[in-house]
């Protein structure tokens, strides 16, 4: 993990994987628990990723959101609606989170693909292969051209690794 401070520092341009946390301030990068968690999670696959997605597809009836859990209803508010890129992370990877996994969440999961924030956009793609709801397939495709690498390995990990698809930027998805 680097702050702006330290981007040119030798033990980052060495690191086999350096994680962005925030700019030069100390209270803003590496006093910043968020950006820390966040790094974690997108450094490790997430805390919340120790099951593994299912690879099979199931028919989504309509959700009924008097049956979606209050907690998930709360995270999924958070994901779309605050303004901190660190909080809007951490929901979006609980939400792939078995306790946390709900047919609710695929929709704004597949908004949070288009989020400002590249952390948001990788930790919805990694969501979105643990659910392993089909309708994802095709908005996670886009992002194996994503500007940030995380971004594009998060989504094509989860094509993999949730549906069983090999995909390239260049040739698409193949299962």
């Amino acid at each position: 993990m680097y702050s702006d401070a330290d981007a040119n520092a030798l033990h980052v341009r060495l690191a086999e994987d350096a994680h962005h946390i925030g700019p030069e301030p100390a209270r803003d990068s590496y006093l910043n628990i968020a950006a820390i968690v966040l790094a974690a999670l997108l450094i490790s696959g997430g805390v919340f990723s120790d099951i593994e997605p299912k690879a099979e597809a199931t028919a989504i009836p309509t959700v009924d959101m008097a049956s979606v859990p209050e907690e998930v209803l709360a995270t999924i508010d958070t994901l779309l609606n605050d303004p901190d890129k660190g909080q809007r992370a951490i929901a979006a990877s609980k939400l792939g989170a078995e306790r946390f996994r709900h047919q609710a969440s695929v929709e704004p999961l597949m908004q949070a693909l288009n989020d400002e924030a590249w952390e948001v956009r990788a930790a919805a793609a990694k969501a979105l292969g643990k659910l392993g709801d089909r309708r994802a397939i095709d908005a996670l495709q886009p992002l194996l051209r994503d500007n940030v690498s995380q971004v594009r390995d998060a989504a094509g990990e989860a094509l993999q690794v949730g549906f069983g698809l090999s995909c390239s930027d260049a040739e698409g998805c193949v299962e």
